[in-house]
Parts: C-alpha cells; sequence; structure tokens
C-alpha cells in the first residue's frame, strides 16, 4: 500500500512538472499514470476524472497505444459502478483498435469486460465476445506466454464452467425440490381421498342394515295392500324378494340357486310366479333388483347412483343405467332429479 502511495506522489510530481512546462504529448502520458496510480489505491472518482482528461489528449498526441489501455480502464470502471451500457462503448472501441494493431493482451482484456458487461443486456453479443477471448488466450497460451498464460486460461474458462455448474446445479435442486413438494401434495390428496372415501364406506356399511330394513318393511307394506293376493302368496312373494335382494348384493343371480335357499324346485318357483305375477323367474328377479333401485334413488338422497347401482348387484354403472332406463323409460338421474 505504501508503494501504491509513493507511485501517485510521484506521478503527480511529474504531471505538475509536465503542466508547467506546457509539453501536452507529455502531460497526457503523465495523466495515464496517474490514473493508473489511482486505480491501483481503488480511487475509481479521481481515476475516471483523470482518464476523462488523459484520453483526448493522448488520441490528439497521436498515443494512440495508451488511449486503448485508457479505454479499457474507464470500461472497468463504469462496469464496476453497474453502467454496462456506458462501459461497453469504452471496450467496444479498445477492442476494436487492438484488434487493428494486433495486441492480443489487451485486447483479451476489452473482450472479457465486453463478455461481462453484455451477458445479460446482448447475450449473442456477448457469445461473440466469450468466442473471440477464448481465441486470444489460446493464440497468446501457444505463440506467447506458454504455461502461465495457459493456467490463467484454465483458471478463467474453469471459473466460467464452474460457475454454469453451480447455476445448472442450482436450477437441478430448485426443480427437484418443487418435483418433490408437488409429489408430496399429490400424495397427501390421494391419502385424503382414501381416507373420506373409506369413511365414506364406513358410515354406507353402517347404514346398509336399516337401509335393508326398510325396503323390506316397505315390501311388506306393499303386499299387505294387495287384495289380489292370498296370505300364502303374499308370504311366498316377500320371502323370495328378501332372497333375491340378498343374493343380488353379492351378485348371484343364478334361478337355481335362489329356488334352493326358498327350498323348493326349480320348475315349482317357475310355477308359482306365473301364477301369482304372471312373470318368469328372471323376470321377477330383474323387476326387484329395480324396485330397489327405484327406492333408494327416491328416499336416500346421500347414496350415490353408482353406490345405489352396487347395491343391485352392478358393477358397472352403464350396464345399470341401461337397465333402469329400458325398465322404467327414465333414467336415473333423472329419477334422483326429479326427487330433489
Amino acid at each position: 500500500m505504501e508503494r501504491k502511495k509513493e507511485s501517485l506522489d510521484y506521478a503527480q510530481q511529474a504531471l505538475n512538472i509536465e503542466r508547467q512546462l506546457g509539453d501536452s504529448t507529455r502531460i497526457s502520458g503523465r495523466l495515464s499514470q496517474v490514473a493508473n496510480a489511482q486505480l491501483g489505491l481503488a480511487k475509481t472518482e479521481d481515476a475516471k476524472h483523470t482518464l476523462l482528461e488523459a484520453m483526448p489528449m493522448l488520441l490528439a498526441g497521436g498515443n494512440s497505444h495508451s488511449w486503448g489501455i485508457c479505454q479499457n480502464q474507464m470500461g472497468d470502471i463504469l462496469a464496476e459502478e453497474g453502467k454496462e451500457t456506458e462501459a461497453a462503448e469504452y471496450y467496444r472501441r479498445a477492442a476494436m483498435f487492438f484488434l487493428q494493431q494486433g495486441d492480443k493482451y489487451n485486447e483479451l482484456h476489452a473482450r472479457e469486460g465486453l463478455y461481462r458487461v453484455t451477458k445479460d443486456l446482448l447475450p449473442q453479443e456477448a457469445i461473440i465476445h466469450l468466442e473471440r477471448a477464448k481465441q486470444l488466450q489460446d493464440s497468446i497460451y501457444r505463440q506467447e506466454t506458454g504455461e502461465a498464460v495457459g493456467r490463467y486460461n484454465a483458471i478463467y474458462y474453469n471459473n466460467i464452467l464452474r460457475q454454469e455448474r453451480e447455476q445448472a446445479e442450482k436450477q437441478k435442486r430448485q426443480t427437484m425440490t418443487i418435483s418433490i413438494g408437488i409429489g408430496i401434495l399429490v400424495l397427501l390428496l390421494i391419502i385424503l381421498a382414501v381416507y373420506f372415501a373409506w369413511r365414506r364406506h364406513k358410515s354406507l356399511k353402517g347404514q346398509y342394515s336399516e337401509i335393508n330394513r326398510l325396503y323390506q318393511n316397505s315390501i311388506a307394506r306393499d303386499m299387505q295392500q294387495s287384495e289380489q293376493l292370498t296370505d300364502d302368496d303374499k308370504q311366498f312373494l316377500q320371502q323370495l324378494a328378501a332372497i333375491i335382494d340378498k343374493t343380488s348384493e353379492n351378485g348371484v343371480f343364478d334361478v337355481g340357486t335362489i329356488a334352493m335357499q326358498m327350498h323348493i324346485s326349480i320348475l315349482t318357483l317357475r310355477r308359482r310366479l306365473s301364477y301369482t305375477v304372471g312373470l318368469t323367474p328372471q323376470a321377477y328377479i330383474m323387476q326387484v333388483r329395480m324396485e330397489k333401485a327405484r327406492y333408494l334413488l327416491l328416499n336416500f338422497r346421500d347414496i350415490t347412483i353408482a353406490e345405489v347401482a352396487e347395491k343391485c348387484g352392478y358393477t358397472q354403472m352403464p350396464n345399470f343405467t341401461r337397465a333402469f332406463t329400458r325398465f322404467y323409460g327414465i333414467t336415473p338421474s333423472e329419477v334422483k332429479g326429479n326427487k330433489e
């Protein structure tokens, strides 16, 4: 730090002497020295004023090389201040000048600066500068500086690659975090859906015995109100309807099974049904199932149509809807809607 202060003091004393002598060419050279010393001490504001004074004089005096270096220095200062657009103009002038002069080191400085200040605002231009910087690095490595510049090249581009990798890893972690969060949310929703479905099933299961009791009572009332049937016929039909209702819930519609549970033969069952209600066993089974479906739709608001279908022995909703519509000429939805 002390040496830098001494360098600045020496450069300012020399500048004052040259000002007294009045040689503008030498004054411009001293100004560039003062600016370098000020930059070394991080006195960027002072260095900016010094460079602004020096650059026109350097250009007028024909010291274009120092003028180009000052352009790079001014670009560095403006870039640090966040003035990317202004910094880019200084870097571009320096890059074009050193390209014409064949000065690879100082052109590299300008290209690196251009990449930094244009990568967000002008990404396509930034890629051009980055590619040119790589070419310059390769050329310097091969022709002039050998291993030292090679190390710098490796460090520089490794930093870029490291930053890109870190950014990619960060995005990957964010994507993974979001994916995990969505997965957890979906899992929670599935668990809630299963839980509520289980609760509803449990609740309905508790209601089914009561529903069956009420339905059997309804059948009994209907039988009692019939004046065309004997008491024996009423008892027979009520018992048969109860067995059909029970077996249909388990998906059993076999006439032989139903007759066996009634402790009669299939022929006796067919004759008895034909005599009492004028129906075949298959037709009577369908009638019992459809009447139960209609009873549930009209009397139990909380039961869905799908649950009604299940209670009547249908595993597929379309099959239930078609059978119900053929039997009554109206869909289950219309029955439930009209009721509500």
